[in-house]
């Protein structure tokens, strides 16, 4: 009705000022994912993926979980990344979100590091082998879209419901929000700041003086590498934080997958950060 009064359908809006009163939804659980749920998905983008899907799809399922899992980031943010945001900067591997490529809620752009553990899987490799452009979705197939609705945003609700029929179906957690919440939980664990946290996710800052300066992308960094890194192989019983690396064994969908993942699983450099203990019995899985 507001857009017929605009657009001369009608004088007045006979809605005007009417709202509907809506009891808050009882709260059964917190809302990021549990160690159990995040397990399940970080070890499903490994893969088979059905071979039906686009080469831009499969390498969603594959990276964007792993990103919003390190770097707490809305999925559209993800779903909507180019090769071009994607740079060096000092020590470390940056994203840049931005509005030029798509949907930003702040309207702001950020750059957010990679976590080490990203790297070394072989996503700057995935990256630098896919050129400037969209890397999780094919711009060509999105004719028929709409500029409310962009092919980008269709990938995140693909990927949701992908993380329901791998078995993350309480309604009570978002299949990829669940992301930016657990990001939050794991940073605070961590002993990271607040406000640190949120310059990272995109969050508004909270007091006038914090809306002040910048954090330079060597400090988030710093914040990035303190977070744990994730097993793949966590029991479902377990509530410990997750900090041990894969081995190979758990791998080899990623190698079929990821030529490059192969090549930073078993030559990973010496005296890296967040390096796992040796495997009891075994080598390193590193």
């Amino acid at each position: 009705m507001n857009w017929a009064v605009a657009n001369s359908h009608l004088d007045t809006n006979p809605a005007a000022g009417v709202v509907v009163t809506v009891p808050d939804k009882p709260q059964l659980r917190d809302r990021d994912f549990t160690d159990c749920e995040a397990g399940m998905i970080l070890r499903a983008s490994f893969g088979p993926h059905d071979a039906r899907l686009s080469r831009e799809h499969a390498a969603a399922r594959r990276w964007i979980p792993w990103l919003c899992a390190y770097g707490g980031a809305r999925v559209n943010e993800m779903t909507q990344l180019r090769g071009r945001d994607v740079r060096r900067d000092g020590a470390a591997w940056v994203i840049r979100i931005t509005p030029e490529a798509g949907s930003v809620k702040t309207g702001r752009w950020r750059d957010v590091p990679l976590h080490p553990h990203l790297v070394e899987q072989g996503f700057v490799d995935f990256v630098l082998g896919c050129g400037s452009g969209a890397l999780f979705y094919d711009p060509a197939r999105g004719r028929n879209g709409q500029a409310a609705h962009p092919i980008y945003k269709k990938v995140g609700e693909r990927l949701a419901a992908w993380v329901r029929a791998i078995g993350v179906v309480d309604p009570d957690v978002d299949p990829n929000h669940g992301w930016r919440h657990r990001f939050k939980t794991m940073g605070r664990r961590a002993g990271i700041d607040p406000a640190l946290l949120d310059a990272i996710q995109g969050h508004a800052p909270r007091t006038e003086g914090e809306h002040y300066g910048r954090y330079p992308v060597e400090v988030m960094f710093e914040a990035i590498c303190r977070m744990p890194r994730y097993e793949v192989g966590i029991s479902c019983g377990s509530s410990a934080p997750t900090t041990a690396y894969p081995s190979n064994r758990e791998l080899p969908n990623a190698r079929a997958e990821d030529p490059g993942a192969e090549r930073f699983y078993r030559r990973r450099p010496a005296g890296a950060r967040n390096a796992p203990p040796p495997r009891a019995g075994g080598r390193d899985s590193a």
